[in-house]
């Protein structure tokens, strides 16, 4: 091998390696992969590692014709497939890098559409390109003209609201991969504020939450004698962090009551934050209260039942083929809305997505209807 063609492979090589960097910083090990295979592949190393493995004749020994022929075809396909690997690899890794370049994002996670606190928590990620041969570009991300900081990709604010509709216009910078111009993402959103009476009636039933690790248990039937029977049924809630608005359904199949309504013993209690507990007691009107550490939640009393149909589908009876059947059936549903309450302690100490949350949740209900 001659000194220039020796000079030029480690020339690849290095550059393969520049490239896999810029990979690597993209989409990590696995971006990177094509390029340093590349740069092994053009390594002259892997020469003599190839002529110890395959030798050539040496001494008096002279291969046959057909040795001869295969020795120079195997040859000729290895180089072949060396070229063509180092290409691919090399255009493989150089297309990771350029659809990165243009890739950005902009999405909001957390954003209620309705709301009777005097402020809302805005959460999402905003991601632009890093790198690309262009150098760094660190997130420009603005609500309402005012600049947003964002951390590792995140970002979490906190803005106030006025009595009716806010509007709320998310710009994020972003470099255009393609022509080295800035340009930018664009969200909107609008968040109602209402008073918490209303609040609760349009919300009441509906779930908006994160729930992190959640363990979740529910019984019940009807006892024997109908129509002097009764319905015992029980439901238990436990998770390590609540966010959000989360309704606890209690269902019953249907049957005719002497009262629209379910005789409820229900306990609540939370490690750490605040909880809104929410029922609706048959006359339509609405009890609430606030579950603390220090503050734990004992009720009883009469909750309101509505009707609830549902679709239900049967399988099917392998033994004569029978396809699967749907039916609509009753139930009646009465709901318990958990819901977390902005800690005290505001966003200072543990954070704003934090302190929107409550911790170690542990929430049991039984109830009857007959």
């Amino acid at each position: 091998m001659q000194p220039v063609e020796i000079t030029l492979r480690y020339i690849v090589a290095a550059a393969c390696l520049a490239i896999a960097a810029a990979a690597v910083r993209l989409y990590g090990p696995l971006g990177a992969l094509p390029a340093v295979l590349t740069t092994i592949l053009v390594l002259p190393s892997l020469d003599t590692l190839l002529a110890r493995l395959f030798p050539e004749p040496v001494g008096q020994e002279q291969p046959t014709p057909g040795q001869g022929v295969l020795r120079t075809t195997f040859a000729l396909l290895l180089t072949t497939l060396r070229v063509v690997l180092c290409f691919a690899g090399v255009l493989c890794s150089l297309y990771l890098i350029e659809h990165s370049a243009g890739r950005a994002a902009l999405r909001l996670e957390h954003a209620p559409v309705i709301e009777y606190r005097p402020h809302v928590t805005l959460e999402g990620t905003a991601s632009v390109p890093m790198f690309g041969g262009r150098g760094e570009h660190p997130p420009q991300l603005q609500l309402n003209g005012q600049s947003v900081p964002v951390q590792k990709g995140r970002f979490a604010t906190r803005q106030p609201l006025q009595m009716g509709l806010n509007t709320f216009r998310m710009v994020l910078d972003v470099l255009d991969g393609k022509k080295d111009r800035p340009g930018t993402l664009e969200q909107t959103v609008v968040v109602r504020r209402v008073s918490e009476e209303q609040y609760d009636r349009e919300t009441f039933g509906r779930s908006d939450c994160t729930l992190t690790e959640p363990s979740a248990r529910r019984s019940g039937a009807w006892g024997p004698g109908y129509p002097t029977s009764r319905f015992s049924g029980s439901t238990e809630l436990h998770t390590a962090r609540l966010r959000g608005r989360c309704a606890q359904e209690l269902t019953a199949s249907w049957l005719p009551l002497h009262e629209q309504a379910a005789a409820l013993t229900l306990s609540a209690t939370v490690g750490r934050g605040r909880i809104k507990v929410l029922v609706r007691h048959p006359d339509g009107t609405f009890e609430r209260f606030t579950v603390t550490k220090e503050k734990p939640l004992q009720y009883s009393g009469l909750v309101q039942l509505v009707p609830m149909r549902s679709t239900v589908t049967h399988p099917s009876n392998l033994s004569d083929e029978t396809p699967p059947t749907a039916s609509d059936e009753e139930f009646w549903v009465a709901y318990v809305s958990l819901e977390s309450l902005p800690s005290d302690d505001g966003e200072g100490a543990i954070g704003i997505t934090e302190a929107d949350a409550a911790f170690d949740l542990h929430f049991t209900a039984h109830y009857t209807l007959k």
